[in-house]
Parts: C-alpha cells; structure tokens; sequence
C-alpha cells in the first residue's frame, strides 16, 4: 500500500483506502482535517466569487497518475463518510488511475495541471478555480434526474475536462465561453475509448458540442 503523503503538513492517504474492505480500519473513518489552507492561494478570477464549502471538517486522499499525485478533499459536512457519493469519489479515484496511462497527451497535460478536486455538495456548481488550479465537484451532479447515480467513467471524464480549463489559463488560452467548453467537451469524447464511457454518454456530449451557446448560457444562469 503506498504511504500517506504531506501537503500544507495535512495528511493524504491513497484512495484505495477510502473504501476500505469490512473489517479493515480505514484511516478515514474518523479522520477530520482543517484543510482550508488549500483555498489560502485561491484568487478567483470570476467577478463574483462562488461560494464554496468550508473545508474545516475534511478527509484527504491522492490519486497517482504516472509521476504526479492529483489531492482529493472530502468535505465531510455535506458527504457523510461511506455514504453513496462517499463511495462514487472512491469509484471515480479508483477509475481515473487505472485509465490513466490509456489517455490521451492532452488528457495528461490537463491532469498534470489540476492541484486538486475538491468534493462538497452544493458549493454552487461544479467549475474550475483556475487560479490556483482547483476543481469544486459538487456532489450533487453524481445524480442524473431520476436520483440514479452518474457512473465513474463519467465523473473521471468531468474531472479531465475541468483540468483542461486550468492547462487552457496557464497555457495562456482561451479558458472559459463556449470555445473552451467544446474544447473540453471534445477532450472527453477524445478519451470516451479509454475511460469506458458508454455510448449514450458519448452522444451526450457530442450534443453538448452541436449546442454550445445554449449550455453554456444554461451554467452560466444558475452560477454565484
């Protein structure tokens, strides 16, 4: 089992451990870690601030992709320990790092950049915070409309695309609107192969690209 790594002198255990066999002590189960250092750094650069969680009360954990570590956040206010979205971060860690090495050089690039995904229900939404290089996963959109939950190919696959608009800032392109989004759109159909995204997701996409200006004005309304 890898070791716990050190970030801001918090510890970060690997993922594996956050679904922990029955009758096997998990490091999480009562961990709790004032982690709000990581949001120190953060100097949002939308007009309006999104509000997020506050990250006093966190597990952390880290996913390897190849030579770089990617820090998940737990907020534990708004997701319970094993509860279902518990256990979709863990399925999500488990998929991304196994699928790693199959994806593309854009896919590595972005994930390369993204410092880490911090998980918490209802922040706003979920969106990159591009300066520091930070995901906000709101828990909330693990459920399509019927209450079902979302599998980890496609939560891996919304990871990557919110890591692209933080290589799209730093590599000093066009990093939000509709040009970045279809963008990011397509590094997810890019990578549908390697992620296992199913067919009906691939199209779900593809109609995410042929619509652009109507999504993104639909984000755009429900944000901060």
């Amino acid at each position: 089992m890898p070791d716990p790594i050190l970030f801001d002198s918090k510890p970060y255990h690997h993922h594996s451990l956050l679904a922990s066999a029955a009758g096997v002590t998990s490091p999480f189960e009562h961990s709790a870690e004032d982690r709000q250092s990581i949001l120190n750094r953060r100097k949002s650069l939308f007009k309006k601030k999104a509000k997020v969680a506050e990250l006093s009360d966190t597990s952390g954990a880290y996913v390897r992709l190849g030579e770089a570590d990617l820090l998940l956040i737990v907020d534990r206010n708004s997701v319970p320990y094993r509860s279902k979205e518990w256990d979709m971060i863990a399925a999500t860690a488990a998929h991304l790092e196994a699928s790693h090495a199959a994806l593309s050089a854009q896919a590595h690039k972005a994930l390369a950049k993204l410092r880490a995904v911090i998980f918490s229900a209802k922040p706003a939404r979920s969106y990159a915070d591009v300066k520091p290089n930070l995901f906000f996963y709101d828990t909330d959109e693990f459920r399509r409309k019927d209450g079902s939950l979302v599998g980890p190919a496609w939560a891996a696959s919304c990871i990557i695309h919110d890591a692209n608009h933080v290589w799209q800032y730093l590599n000093g392109k066009t990093w939000h609107g509709v040009k970045s989004e279809v963008e990011c759109w397509q590094l997810q159909v890019d990578n549908a192969g390697a992620l296992g995204l199913s067919d009906g997701e691939v199209a779900h996409l593809k109609d995410f690209i042929a619509n652009p200006e109507k999504i993104v004005a639909r984000a755009k309304s429900k944000v901060r």
